[in-house]
């Protein structure tokens, strides 16, 4: 939606005219032909853009229709911002992402109206920008970067803002500059696009490495305005959908794969319950639903994980086992730590004392083991000792070393 849209495969502005994007086609076309880069004069182009022949195929279908084109034309730039507009593009096409931010933050808190729908759109776009290619555009971000989340939460908060609250006749005027007049007509329409739009960003999002967890994209509309707010429930099915491919990966594992897809399991529950529980709340039974699953899921992956161990590693070493107990004890934990269901909760602390008692008896023994060995080899010594006085001597001697170390 921001690197891969087709306004930006094509170098254009959002609200070109029909005439500017048939001569860009054309344009295009004539280049692929002669093999020339796919680079223009006037240009908007950042890291992570492909063009070539497929691309460019593709992007002419999406823009064949107005409702695609509106919900493209939201998360890219447009030029009908008058002066300031002007201003921040001539920057942006400086390669100065950052200074082009500051030009369009000037209206960032200014009232909504017509006059910096544009300016408000690009703002959030080019903080999308930046969260996606870095700053400059480019420069990776590094990992965990709360700067990087900031921009995305910034660029999210300010298109959900000017889509959520704008006058409807002002957002269908300003929609209708990239789609027309049957599209744009429809403000609450304009508003599920732009929904569409936030779930094909996140997707894009995370094929650069960049999480954009759906709480955050429902905060976001949710303080939209009463345009997007009822958007939040959409971002719940982006959780489920991902917890449902792990439930599945986990519930069809082979024994031997049953360690590592709950733990896959664990990490996607970690993050995406917290997710669902925040718009659906703790206590629906959507949410207390997939809570007991998670449990029951996790529940039989460390039995699994456990008893395939034992069956192929009878002749393993005690530090094995222990490390294979207490990676089944830390997904039992958090089995027991997620279920709602009175059921789930006793299957999952009756499996805890079980796996609990498993790796105190293996403690116990990486203990007991050690000084039994000591003792026999104390014994082994002791009877090579044929006279008596010997063996007198040996332990008073071995006595008298003891308290010399001790001391």
């Amino acid at each position: 939606m921001i690197l891969d849209n087709p306004f930006h495969v094509l170098g254009l502005l959002a609200d070109a005219s029909v005439p500017q994007r048939a001569g860009r086609e054309g344009q295009i076309k004539a280049f692929l032909r002669a093999g020339r880069p796919l680079e223009f004069d006037d240009d908007l182009f950042f890291p992570g853009c492909r063009r070539n022949q497929g691309t460019v195929d593709r992007t002419l279908r999406d823009l064949h229709d107005a409702k695609d084109r509106i919900r493209f034309g939201l998360f890219w730039f447009t030029g009908s911002g008058g002066v300031l507009d002007d201003h921040a593009l001539r920057v942006l096409r400086g390669g100065d992402l950052q200074g082009a931010i500051s030009v369009w933050a000037r209206v960032e808190n200014r009232p909504l109206d017509a006059r910096i729908a544009s300016c408000l759109n690009n703002l959030g776009t080019a903080c999308l920008l930046a969260g996606m290619t870095g700053l400059p555009p480019g420069q990776r971000w590094p990992d965990g970067s709360r700067e990087r989340a900031e921009y995305v939460r910034r660029g999210l908060t300010v298109k959900a803002r000017f889509v959520g609250s704008l006058g409807g006749t002002d957002l269908s005027a300003y929609c209708k500059t990239f789609g027309d007049d049957i599209a744009a007509r429809d403000p609450d329409g304009i508003g599920e696009l732009f929904g569409e739009g936030l779930e094909q960003f996140a997707e894009e999002a995370r094929k650069f490495g960049l999480n954009v967890p759906a709480a955050v994209l429902a905060q976001a509309v949710r303080d939209g305005g009463p345009r997007t707010a009822p958007l939040a429930a959409r971002f719940v099915g982006m959780s489920r959908r991902e917890l449902e491919r792990a439930l599945v990966a986990c519930e069809n594992a082979e024994p031997r794969d049953a360690g590592s897809s709950g733990t896959r399991l664990m990490m996607v529950a970690k993050e995406r319950l917290p997710e669902v529980a925040a718009v659906l709340g703790e206590t629906s039974i959507q949410y207390t639903s997939v809570t007991d699953r998670v449990c029951d899921a996790l529940l039989n992956s460390a039995v699994t994980h456990w008893n395939h161990y034992n069956n192929a590693s009878a002749e393993s070493s005690l530090e094995a086992g222990l490390k294979v107990a207490r990676s089944c004890q830390s997904l039992v934990r958090y089995a027991k730590k997620v279920a709602c269901g009175i059921a789930a909760r006793e299957r999952a602390g009756e499996n805890l004392t079980t796996v609990d008692g498993i790796i105190s008896d293996r403690e116990m023994a990486l203990v007991r083991f050690p000084i039994k060995e000591w003792l026999d080899q104390a014994y082994a010594l002791l009877n090579s000792r044929a006279r008596p006085q010997a063996r007198i001597d040996f332990v008073q001697e071995s006595l008298q070393e003891g308290t010399s170390n001790n001391g």
